[in-house]
């Protein structure tokens, strides 16, 4: 018993190993820790530079040279490691990274250049002083005054190591201390000044202007007796230039439900249709492979009689060779048991008449299905029994929810035939969403709204405007929402649901804490696990292993661990907790909600359990006692806890910067565990450019900044460290910006910005709050008091610090979220250029063009005459009736009209007409990190992915007036009344059972979509595709810029 309770006490104090541990850290430890690192890194980073450059790695390293529209392509990156570095350093960040990649990456990699540019000047200027003043005549391991002190490797560099004869040379430390407070004080200012620039640039350039996110408003939580068009547009139609539009939203939950069931319906026939195909073609080229053989053979046989019996048998010889031949392959038939083309399986009648699509899919009409499919000699009976077709199971009438359950449900099931099935299904599906969606009164209105203004101003006064009279009505309201970034089922939560969310997320978050708090206890036990050979009988064999390996255990692994735990499920399932259960309206919303919560986790795991514990039986007795003594707990436990970021800090940024730059995850999946089976599944592999969350990498780097600030001054070492960590990360992230990832679908304007500088306040407080309790701890050799003038200076620093980030807030903070009035005025002259540029390039046109195309001269004269010619928007609302309903079923008309017109298929002739804008619109852009046009071409000629991706308009700017203002029409829209119908898309095979799947399916309903054009068999049986899918729509691709 003695023994398992030493055991519990060293687990329940184990969070002192993670930091206090580390005391006295040897140079071996530290070294070893740091070669693990190195090693890991080189092993890591050498391979990227190994396979960077194979063709099959270039859709991991760097798919934005070619896989993203031709006005964010980079130049592929040169193959030369030392020029591809250069290259890397070469690129400034504005314009170039700001025009490629947007706002939000052009802020990210400015966040970490910020960093540099507070650890640099830190590091020249503290490290030679402070260092000298910490090592000389030290305490180190000496007697002063009948005291003995035994402060050893590393901590001898640190603020600990001063005896208490020197006190007066921590007056450096204070002028130093409130040095750091200042300079980052003064960046804080400096670069939010900038991001204020660059953030109404960005709300005033003329492709921001043209959005539909720049005018509109959402409105939630309007009282039901004003959620309607009439009251809305009279409460905000006096704002400058009036309403545009007016979108209601509705509760559509149910049809979302069958959306989602079709989606599954309709890839479940993807995938049974290309099974049965794959196993068609296999089993035909099989037989082809055996009847080369045996044709091989024969003719051998028949070469071998000839040389015995040369002339006199010859006839003979070619009569057997050729019943040979016929009955090799009667017996590969035969073997195959195969039925003969054309003629009827006996018993069955050809006569069966295929049964309606209004039945109900049942195991009774899918029988019936199979039966009419062998009737008609279907073209796969040519080639597989029925037993090899792909079954499922449905559930049993009346037994849908018993069906779901684990293990048990499948007793509630009934086995059908996967094809016939979802077929059947499928259509049913797509007839019943049709119905629902021209029913939409029969849904509940959400009580909230999108309202379009005819200009910015507009949007931005309603936005901030008080509208409602009762409190809580009214009062959210969001502009700058892109349409492809909405939650849409968080605009069916009241006011109350938010607040039953937030505390729901709260006790969810405490939990997470707390679970993956013990998983950091357990990391501090193995961060001493040489200690518990002491404290138990059965664990002194722990004693007896090498030194280096107690080393690489305690140095390296409780790093590794944390970050594979607190970088891998963590910021899933804090992304889940954010985005499901409290709610958030937007993608961008969501993301820097996760950047605050994620900080706070990362803060308490990473710095304050490691430091401020003593072991959490003392710290939970000291508190207890003491409420007011945690300044004292850390400035007792800090100089000591910093050894250990010593060696934490250089191997997180060396794995995270070697598994990033690797892109360890996406090659794992993309070539292990990315196999795909579906044409519509091998398009979106292909053609996916990797994401990079900075919701989730954010607060990496600020509690990594965090710390470098609070022991900035405590243990000058630690900078240098600092400079390390953020110059790699700043390398890595830069070159994935320009050749590897996107942030994002929808660019966020940068606005996790400012949060990230303001959670960097938490590190001045805590380096401000140690300061303090670190002063008033000194004694000189009188055991008094020594340093009782620096800590009183100190709080006057901590005081003025809250005083300056309340008036940075206050002053800064508006510019965040809304555009100045000012901008109204430089944006009309912007949109006049606009207007002329696009006038005279339609002039320009118009005279090269051939007179008899009439076509081309129409269009140009409709561009040209634009400002004489009405809106759309306006044109649409002269033919409004004024009885309300018919008005409603214009409007639905109406719209029906614009969705089948924007979803129109990316067909050849669509995609010929895209390039020939394409080529037009590209001689305006000149830029040197534009590939070159050789360089297109070639791209495109290689990658038919590629190709469709470069001749997409993805440019507000490049579309006709017409065109732009029939997206922004329909743009807030709920997307399953937006969407088209699902097209199943198989592919073809050269037997021609493809082209009879596709047939017979079309002649089953004209609900269904199905097409085989595009898409094939490999050699070795893979799918391969050279065209958009069927239901890709230029809309589709578009909607991000929206």
């Amino acid at each position: 018993m003695t023994d398992i309770g030493s055991l519990f006490n060293a687990t329940l104090n184990g969070a002192q190993g993670t930091a206090l541990g580390e005391s006295g850290t040897t140079i071996t430890t530290f070294v070893i820790s740091l070669a693990s690192g190195f090693v890991l890194f080189a092993v890591q980073f050498g391979t990227f530079l190994i396979i960077r450059n194979y063709l099959w790695a270039k859709r991991i390293y760097q798919p934005r040279s070619f896989l993203v529209p031709v006005k964010q392509r980079i130049k592929p990156p040169h193959s030369n490691p030392l020029k591809w570095l250069a290259t890397v350093f070469k690129i400034k960040e504005d314009p170039e990274v700001l025009r490629r990649a947007g706002m939000d990456a052009y802020f990210f990699l400015r966040y970490l250049s910020m960093c540099l540019k507070i650890f640099a000047p830190m590091a020249v200027i503290i490290m030679p002083i402070l260092i000298p003043l910490n090592v000389k005549q030290g305490k180190g391991t000496n007697i002063i005054q009948g005291v003995s002190y035994n402060v050893t490797g590393l901590d001898t560099l640190a603020w600990s190591n001063i005896s208490p004869e020197n006190t007066n040379r921590y007056w450096a430390h204070l002028f130093l201390g409130i040095g750091v407070v200042v300079w980052v004080c003064y960046l804080f200012h400096d670069e939010l000044g900038h991001y204020i620039i660059k953030r109404e640039e960005y709300l005033n350039s003329l492709g921001h202007r043209l959005k539909a996110s720049s005018t509109t408003v959402l409105i939630q939580d309007i009282p039901r007796d004003i959620c309607n068009k009439e009251s809305l547009e009279e409460l905000y139609g006096d704002f400058p230039g009036g309403i545009r539009r007016i979108w209601l939203n509705r509760d559509f939950t149910d049809l979302v439900n069958k959306d989602k069931l079709r989606k599954e319906y309709e890839d479940r026939l993807e995938n049974a249709e290309t099974n049965l195909l794959r196993k068609v073609v296999k089993r035909s080229r099989n037989a082809k492979i055996e009847v080369a053989r045996q044709q091989t053979e024969s003719v051998q046989h028949v070469v071998s009689g000839a040389y015995n019996g040369i002339s006199s048998k010859l006839s003979d010889l070619l009569k057997k060779c050729s019943s040979v031949l016929q009955g090799s392959c009667n017996n590969i038939l035969t073997n195959l048991e195969l039925e003969p083309p054309g003629n009827p399986t006996e018993g069955q009648s050809p006569e069966l008449v295929h049964p309606s699509t209004l039945s109900p899919a049942t195991p009774d009409i899918c029988r019936f299905d199979l039966e009419y499919d062998i009737s008609t000699n279907a073209a796969w009976t040519k080639y597989l029994k029925p037993k090899q077709r792909a079954t499922m199971r449905m559930p049993k009438p009346g037994h849908t929810a018993a069906a779901k359950v684990p293990l048990f449900g499948r007793f509630f099931t009934l086995k059908v035939d996967t094809i016939y099935y979802c077929r059947r299904e499928l259509a049913r599906l797509n007839r019943e969403i049709q119905k629902d969606t021209k029913e939409l009164q029969a849904y509940s209105k959400n009580l909230s709204a999108f309202v379009q203004f005819n200009s910015q101003k507009a949007a931005h006064l309603a936005c901030q405007s008080v509208a409602g009279i009762a409190p809580r009505h009214m009062r959210r309201k969001m502009v700058e929402i892109s349409p492809g970034d909405i939650n849409w089922p968080s605009l069916n939560i009241s006011w109350r649901a938010r607040y039953v969310r937030l505390a729901i997320f709260l006790v969810l978050f405490g939990i997470l804490l707390f679970i993956f708090g013990l998983i950091s206890f357990f990391t501090g036990i193995l961060s001493r696990v040489s200690t518990l050979s002491g404290s138990t009988s059965w664990l002194k064999w722990i004693g007896g292993l090498p030194s280096w390996l107690l080393s690489f255990v305690q140095g390296t692994l409780p790093p590794v661990i944390q970050v594979i735990v607190l970088s891998g499920p963590l910021p899933i399932l804090i992304r889940l907790l954010t985005n499901r259960v409290r709610g958030a309206t937007t993608g961008s919303e969501g993301e820097r909600s996760l950047q605050l919560w994620y900080f706070i986790f990362l803060l308490v795991e990473l710095f304050i359990i490691p430091t401020i514990s003593s072991g959490l039986t003392s710290i939970v007795e000291e508190l207890i006692k003491s409420p007011a003594s945690v300044p004292n707990i850390l400035a007792t436990n800090l100089p000591t806890a910093a050894n250990y970021y010593f060696s934490f800090l250089i191997v997180q940024a060396l794995s995270l910067s070697a598994t990033s730059i690797l892109q360890t995850i996406r090659l794992f999946k993309f070539y292990v565990i990315g196999h795909v089976n579906t044409p519509d599944a091998v398009f979106q592999k292909l053609s996916w450019t990797n994401l990079t969350r900075i919701g989730s990498n954010i607060p990496w780097y600020t509690t990594f900044a965090v710390i470098g600030i609070v022991y900035s001054v405590i243990a000058p070492l630690m900078l240098l460290f600092m400079l390390i960590t953020f110059s790699l990360f700043w390398t890595v992230i830069k070159n994935n910006l320009l050749y590897c990832v996107r942030t994002g679908n929808v660019d966020g304007g940068g606005l996790f910005f400012p949060s990230a500088i303001n959670q960097l306040f938490t590190g001045l407080y805590f380096l401000e709050i140690c300061l303090i309790g670190l002063f008033f701890l000194v004694r000189d050799t009188d055991d008094k008091v020594a340093c009782a003038a620096q800590g009183i200076l100190m709080a006057v620093t901590l005081v003025c610090t809250v005083l300056y980030q309340i008036w940075l807030t206050t002053h800064f903070a508006p510019f965040y979220k809304y555009a100045p009035l000012q901008l109204e005025v430089e944006s009309k002259s912007l949109l006049a250029d606009f207007q002329e540029k696009r006038n005279a390039e339609a002039a320009a046109a118009a005279a090269a063009a051939e007179p008899a195309n009439s076509e081309t001269a129409d269009e140009e004269k409709d561009t040209s005459n634009n400002q004489q010619r009405p809106p759309f928007w306006q044109r649409q609302s002269s033919h409004r009736s004024a009885d309300l309903q018919i008005q409603q079923v214009e409007d639905a008309k109406q719209a029906e009209r614009i969705l089948a017109r924007l979803n129109r298929p990316l067909d050849e002739a669509r995609l010929a007409h895209l390039e020939t804008k394409l080529v037009r619109n590209e001689a305006s852009t000149g830029n040197a990190l534009l590939p070159r046009r050789k360089d297109i071409e070639a791209q495109m000629l290689d990658d038919p992915i590629s190709k469709i991706i470069m001749q997409h308009n993805d440019e507000l700017e490049n579309l006709d007036p017409e065109e732009r203002d029939m997206l922004v029409s329909v743009a807030f829209m709920h997307p399953v009344l937006r969407e088209t119908r699902p097209s199943v898309w198989i592919p073809s095979d050269e037997l021609g059972v493809s082209d009879d799947e596709v047939r017979r399916t079309r002649e089953l309903s004209r609900d269904i979509i199905i097409d085989n054009r595009g898409a094939y068999f490999h050699r070795r049986l893979k799918v391969q595709v050279d065209r958009p899918p069927p239901d890709m729509s230029e809309f589709a691709l578009i909607m991000g810029e929206l």
